[in-house]
């Protein structure tokens, strides 16, 4: 990994785990000198989250986190619903469907909502989805699922502190659920409940960053 790279996964994280919030200004100087790297360094590390979605270029104020409205929360699950349904499908194909690490992403999820919080299910949860995706075995679908993930990461943050627990606490058990189906190999039944699955995490979503 580049300097540039780990500069940008530090940034991506600080903005998973709520230290930098949406319409937040960086101050590139300051996380330049707190990294310890040059300023180009920083600028080309901030251009790929730019490139992510993750922050946005404002005239007057300089580079912010991204704040996220109601049709850009809607266009992700969009993306989403056909991203993991065309998973499941491919996933339906295969002889041997490799699922152990759904299963471990599901085991984390739960351990996590006892230990490290709901802001750590949350991420989980993106753990477990992106897996399901990989499980399909084509790197498109990885690759758009990846670049999906850091946008929900972002839209995740936008649920206040006092909802996250209410908010991910169904989809440690609708995570399983999905888990079970595939391992019986019942492929339409999982693409349906995953159909349904997104639309009620769409819609709670929202429902939650209204609120906030």
């Amino acid at each position: 990994m580049s300097v540039v790279d780990e500069v940008a996964r530090l940034l991506r994280d600080r903005i998973a785990h709520r230290e930098f919030i949406p319409g937040q200004r960086l101050r590139e100087i300051d996380l330049a000198a707190e990294y310890g790297v040059s300023r180009n360094t920083l600028r080309e590390a901030v251009r790929i989250l730019m490139h992510e979605d993750l922050l946005v270029r404002e005239n007057h104020r300089g580079v912010v986190v991204r704040n996220m409205g109601v049709e850009d929360i809607s266009q992700i699950y969009l993306s989403r619903r056909i991203i993991e349904c065309a998973a499941i499908r491919e996933i339906g194909l295969q002889s041997e469907p490799v699922l152990d690490g759904l299963r471990k992403a599901v085991s984390d999820g739960k351990s996590l909502a006892h230990t490290d919080g709901w802001v750590a299910v949350g991420s989980a949860d993106i753990v477990f989805h992106r897996t399901l995706v990989a499980a399909a075995g084509s790197r498109h679908l990885d690759r758009l699922m990846t670049a999906m993930a850091a946008e929900l990461r972002l839209a995740f943050s936008l649920i206040p502190d006092e909802d996250l627990e209410d908010f991910h606490l169904p989809f440690l058990g609708l995570n399983q659920q999905m888990c079970e189906m595939l391992e019986l190999g019942k492929t339409t039944e999982a693409e349906t409940f995953m159909i349904e699955y997104l639309r009620l995490a769409e819609q709670r979503l929202l429902d939650a960053t209204a609120a906030g």
